[in-house]
């Protein structure tokens, strides 16, 4: 946020000319303002300061990375103006004042939201390489209110056609501080802040506050800058925007779990076009992950290695040996490559984002790198010790990568799954995963002993029809069938399928959001507890909402076990059966879909 200029015409002046320069060349550097302005805050003096860096890092990872220079941040000790600003070196500048003023009456989540704007905005000029305010702030440091000066600068430029007009002038300045408040905003809530703090419907504006703070306040009310008002508006248009673009996320997610990756890809791409966080790039990196891995069980499944390894969104997927065969595994290493891509990009976005890093661990496993995965195990390890698909993760890549290296690791890998059989005796992967090793080592009677358990908590999905099929135990009928999505659909308004002639009237009086995003055209529908989405003249997804619907022990009296169990993070656990799903929360359904 640029609150340095004292004179109007300065900030066009330079704005346009971004290389003309008052003064010395070392100004663009942050040594010739800590020794000129007070100095550099330090730790010791401010417990601010380590809470300001702490900022800057989780901004610093959520940002645009096409910076020419590392940022760093520097606080200045001093309480007035330069209060935030941008320097060529990578430098972003803060002021004591500036920083006090940030947490000044409200709680300190409310400070730090505050504060990873300010800094979200400044690097987002040093982005785009704005650094004319600076420049600016020394000449009215310099000229004062000399404004006869300014005004012959101004005329000579205009004369020369460097500028067209000055109204065209200001258009642009206030551009950039608009784009730079998009961004400041953006980058502060992918890094996890709360934007409301910034702006919202019962009438917050931090730039009102803000300005009315700086000794410089009257740049604000001329109009080549834009008003506290004006940029409270135009952030909330843009929290609006990301606010109706939710639906593409949640829809996204629901098409994965129903096994439709290309559609899902589609809502989650176009959803990260607006609002790329850690989650979007995580679950993009999930529908990567899953189709390399039905790439590899459908063309060589009798080299699987047979772990079974951990993901946030599902458990159903394994570790595989592979052949070098040109189609197929050509595709394998692209979607696999894609997916390790996009779970690294979520852990750069945020440090201590966890699920992303047991998904990059099943990737690195995939592709055989058992000591990458290892390394990104003990970084998620370190952020919680006792994480259980982490250490699940650990046990499987210890074990393969003593047996790509000739080393025995069965006994260290042994006793991880041991420990998270008796500490977490509900984690069915610890179970099939202890008998992989067991039978490795040709201890049948222990390892049919512990798959038998195994079978007792997941009796049905892909592992245990292999266990079953180890075993020699005759398969069992699959209870996600078609018969499921059958039965529900009778308390559907309509069913998914084609569209005929009588959608229009079943859909009357439902409220109609269109969709023309990144390729996806259709429509969806809400009305009360359900909703429609219709793609291409096609209903794809029937959704119905409950408050507080059957328990789950109806549901798997009524319908069976499903074909699959999905567990994340949250306190949500979605059951997946052939072209059905429902989500389950306090044991109560909360959300059932059915899919074309």
């Amino acid at each position: 946020m640029k609150h340095l200029i004292m004179i109007p015409a300065f900030m066009i002046l330079l704005l346009l000319q971004p290389d003309f320069s008052f003064g010395e060349s070392v100004k663009d550097n942050a040594s010739w303002w800590v020794n000129n302005y007070g100095g550099a805050l330090t730790e010791e003096e401010s417990p601010l300061v380590s809470k300001a860096q702490e900022v800057f890092l989780r901004v610093f990872a959520a940002a645009d990375k096409k910076m020419n220079v590392e940022p760093r941040l520097v606080i200045l000790r001093k309480q007035g103006e330069p209060w935030a600003a941008a320097l060529k070196d990578g430098t972003i500048l803060l002021s004591q004042g500036a920083l006090e003023f940030c947490f000044k009456g409200v709680s300190e989540s409310g400070g730090l939201s505050r504060l990873a704007f300010v800094i979200g905005h400044e690097m987002a000029h040093l982005l785009k390489g704005d650094f004319w305010h600076i420049a600016a702030f020394e000449i009215v440091r310099k000229y004062g209110t000399d404004k006869k000066a300014v005004d012959e600068i101004l005329d000579i430029l205009v004369d020369t056609g460097d500028i067209s007009t000055t109204d065209h002038a200001r258009k642009i300045a206030k551009n950039k501080e608009l784009q730079a408040d998009s961004y400041g905003l953006l980058y502060a809530a992918v890094a996890g802040y709360d934007p409301k703090e910034i702006v919202n419907e019962n009438g917050k504006n931090f730039f009102r506050e803000w300005v009315n703070q700086i000794t410089g306040r009257a740049a604000y009310t001329d109009n080549s800058h834009p008003t506290p008002d004006m940029r409270a508006e135009f952030l909330y248009s843009k929290m609006e925007e990301v606010r109706q673009s939710l639906v593409l996320f949640d829809l996204g997610i629901r098409l994965y779990q129903l096994g439709r990756y290309n559609d899902a890809l589609d809502f989650l791409t176009a959803f990260k076009e607006k609002f790329p966080c850690r989650e979007v790039d995580n679950n993009i990196g999930l529908i990567y992950y899953q189709k390399a891995v039905n790439i590899l069980a459908k063309n060589d499944p009798d080299r699987l290695y047979g772990f079974q390894l951990s993901t946030v969104l599902d458990i159903e997927t394994r570790g595989n040996s592979f052949k070098r065969e040109p189609g197929w595994k050509r595709d394998f290493d692209r979607n696999i490559y894609k997916a390790a891509e996009y779970f690294k990009s979520a852990c750069q976005k945020d440090v201590l984002y966890i699920p992303a890093r047991i998904n990059l661990s099943s990737a690195r496993i995939m592709q055989q790198d058992y000591s990458g995965a290892l390394s990104i195990l003990d970084q998620a390890l370190n952020i919680k010790k006792d994480e259980c698909q982490a250490l699940n993760n650990k046990a499987a890549a210890l074990y393969l990568f003593g047996k790509s290296n000739k080393a025995d690791m069965s006994l260290q890998a042994g006793e991880i799954l041991q420990s998270l059989i008796q500490n977490q005796p509900g984690f069915s992967h610890a179970f099939y995963n202890m008998g992989i090793i067991l039978s490795d080592q040709g201890k049948k009677a222990e390892s049919d002993k512990i798959r038998k358990q195994y079978l007792e908590l997941e009796p049905s999905g892909i592992p245990a029809d292999a266990v079953r099929k180890s075993m020699g135990i005759p398969p069992v009928k699959n209870a996600g069938s078609s018969s499921v999505a059958g039965s529900l659909l009778s308390s559907l308004p309509v069913k998914p399928g084609p569209c005929d002639h009588s959608i229009d009237r079943k859909l009357s009086g439902y409220a109609s959001h269109n969709i023309d995003q990144k390729g996806i055209f259709g429509s969806y529908y809400v009305k009360n507890n359900f909703r429609v989405l219709i793609l291409e003249d096609i209903v794809m997804l029937v959704e119905k909402f409950f408050n507080n619907g059957k328990h789950i022990s109806e549901i798997n009296a009524e319908y069976g076990r499903p074909g699959r169990i999905i567990d994340g993070f949250s306190s949500i656990k979605t059951l997946v059966y052939e072209n059905a799903a429902m989500d389950i929360k306090n044991n109560r359904l909360v959300r059932m879909s059915i899919t074309y």
